[in-house]
């Protein structure tokens, strides 16, 4: 008898501490009642509630354990609820914290995060980072939910090489992004256009147990679920580092894979509309991003815009949605160095240059990009720009760069020529004279004798650091590139011509040049890769795994107009230098090459 009344008296006593326990979030101690007063250290986190249900405040000093107070009595049938705090004085959980996400994934350890696809998951609610409704718009908003495994829960990341991450939602691609680059706590989060700024860059810190806080490379601030909400569409803001479970988050691997550094997992995408992305030799460049929009249907409308500006270095967003020639551009007088023969970016920086739709061309008139930074040129077709004949422009070149120029991205362009030099024209693209850290994406080169090259000379060893990536050369005869000195990557592009006759040469490192060639696509092309004995010095190469059709073809040997060609084995170039780049990089197979480059590159494919 004594031992059953011992046995039923622990059970009462077991009821009654998980009862109590229904009152206060797990981990948590009560600190008053309704109606009663409390005192709590600064940016404390607190719970009212009772029975399971709480809502949370951070709150400091002096406050009533009311409804007043926490704006919303989260049972309202209990008369009486308590406030309670964490009990070893950190900023706690809720009553979900410990909850799974239904992934069937597993956590990403303690440690650094590699390349892949995750879901993110708060500790404190055990909810997904999610954009809201799925949305495919720039601007909209980021939140937690509940995870079902929904593109728009899971995250693309990779690292930038630099010590930070980019974080892109898998439905859109479009990247995490402190809005409107806010300085202040509690600015939104939302998701945008990948440009690869400061506000897009995120440092991804272990605190231990698999988690970790996600801060901003812009201001320091980290992801925070704000005004630690639990419930789903709970908002997402900036808030300083604080290391609050509400601040804390685990990296749940999908399955998918991205790449990293050299070495990279190759997709298997074929084909679909990619959001623009930034990467390579170029990210960080975020061109006017922050800055005026300004809409421009004439040369001089755009002169006017850089004219216009408070200083040379004001953050500008010139929109082109019209036809450029020289009949509509003039020289616009002033402080700024504008011409009526060219499109002219010269003593300038933080400036983004982008067409609308396909409305954007520019006939017979260049791009000229001279002792500039932080340039964006996306959108445009530039075509039949001409050093000979009239009207010239810009040195026949579609666009060229020379002259302390850093930090360009070329994304999505259409360069075209209609022929070669005998016809007037130039290069598509050249950079000489000192450019350096430059990305050229998804453009389409077409129709002409040259795409363009690094390095103008021998002796023009200023250039370094380009990368070249899903740009389709089509019609081309030589220089895709031409580098000299330079260190350059070129992944994922797709050559393509009507025999292997018509191309003179494909890829061509001299003097010194240092090019990755991988994951390219060679259809008909005549001598793929060398080095030209044109330059009193060779290149060199490494190569990955890259595919010529119909066959590796080469017109050019030793002694006889080149000065090295890469050995074949297993149907592969081989490598002839060691050339690593110093940030990750997402890798497609290069048979999947033809069908994602011809769906992405050139004009008209983003907004």
């Amino acid at each position: 008898m004594f031992k059953k009344l011992m046995l039923l008296a622990v059970v009462l006593g077991l009821s009654a501490q998980a009862g109590a326990a229904t009152n206060r979030p797990s981990g948590f101690t009560t600190i008053c009642k309704t109606d009663e007063s409390c005192t709590v250290a600064a940016n404390t986190n607190v719970a009212f509630g009772a029975s399971g249900a709480f809502v949370y405040k951070v709150l400091s000093g002096n406050f009533v354990c009311s409804v007043a107070t926490f704006g919303s009595d989260p049972i309202p049938e209990k008369s009486v609820k308590e406030c309670s705090i964490s009990s070893d004085g950190s900023t706690g959980t809720s009553s979900s914290a410990s909850s799974s996400s239904s992934s069937s994934s597993s956590s990403v350890a303690s440690g650094s995060i590699a390349n892949g696809r995750y879901s993110i998951i708060n500790r404190h609610s055990g909810l997904a980072l999610e954009v809201s409704g799925a949305g495919l718009n720039d601007g909209d908003n980021i939140v937690q939910w509940e995870y079902w495994g929904g593109d728009n829960q899971n995250w693309d990341v990779a690292s930038l090489g630099n010590g930070y991450y980019s974080v892109r939602a898998a439905h859109t691609g479009k990247s995490v992004d402190v809005y409107n680059f806010s300085m202040d706590p509690g600015g939104e989060i939302r998701q945008w256009e990948y440009w690869g700024s400061d506000n897009q860059q995120w440092a991804i810190t272990s605190v231990g147990e698999g988690y970790f806080t996600i801060s901003s490379r812009l201001n320091g601030f980290a992801l925070d679920v704000w005004e630690w909400s639990a419930a789903n569409g709970g908002d997402i803001r900036q808030w300083d580092t604080l290391g609050g479970w509400n601040q804390q988050w685990t990296f749940q691997a999908t399955g998918v894979t991205s790449s990293s550094s050299s070495s990279a997992s190759s997709s298997t995408n074929t084909g679909g509309v990619r959001a623009p992305y930034l990467e390579g030799f170029g990210a960080g460049t975020t061109g006017g991003a922050g800055g005026n929009v300004v809409y421009a249907t004439t040369g001089t409308q755009i002169n006017e815009a850089m004219c216009n500006r408070a200083s040379d270095t004001t953050p500008l967003i010139i929109m082109v949605n019209g036809t450029i020639t020289h009949g509509n551009t003039s020289k616009v007088s002033g402080s700024c160095d504008t011409t009526g023969e060219e499109i002219q970016f010269k003593n300038v920086s933080n400036i983004s240059l982008i067409g609308v739709g396909n409305n954007a061309v520019l006939d017979e008139i260049g791009i000229h990009v001279r002792s500039a930074s932080n340039i964006i040129i996306q959108n445009l077709h530039v075509m039949n720009v001409k050093k000979s004949g009239s009207p010239t422009s810009n040195g026949g070149d579609a666009i060229g760069m020379e002259s302390s120029v850093d930090r360009v991205w070329i994304d999505h362009n259409t360069l075209e020529a209609s022929g070669g030099e005998s016809d007037g024209y130039d290069s598509l693209l050249d950079m000489k004279a000192g450019v350096t850290n430059v990305t050229v994406s998804y453009n389409l080169f077409t129709d002409s004798s040259r795409a363009g090259l690094v390095g103008s000379s021998d002796s023009d060893d200023a250039n370094d650091n380009i990368t070249f990536h899903h740009n389709w050369y089509r019609n081309i005869e030589q220089r895709t590139p031409l580098l000299r000195h330079a260190l350059a990557h070129t992944y994922n592009n797709y050559w393509s011509n009507p025999s292997l006759s018509y191309m003179f040469h494909a890829i061509n490192s001299r003097m010194g040049a240092r090019v990755l060639v991988e994951g390219n696509y060679f259809y008909n092309v005549n001598n793929p890769l060398l080095a030209s004995d044109d330059s009193d010095e060779p290149g060199c190469w490494q190569t990955g795994e890259n595919t010529v059709e119909p066959e590796i073809y080469y017109s050019r040997s030793v002694g006889d107009g080149a000065l090295v060609i890469p050995s074949v084995s297993n149907g592969q170039l081989q490598s002839t230098c060691s050339v690593s780049v110093p940030y990750g990089y997402n890798l497609d197979n290069s048979a999947d090459v033809p069908g994602i480059v011809s769906a992405n590159a050139g004009v008209g494919i983003i907004d």
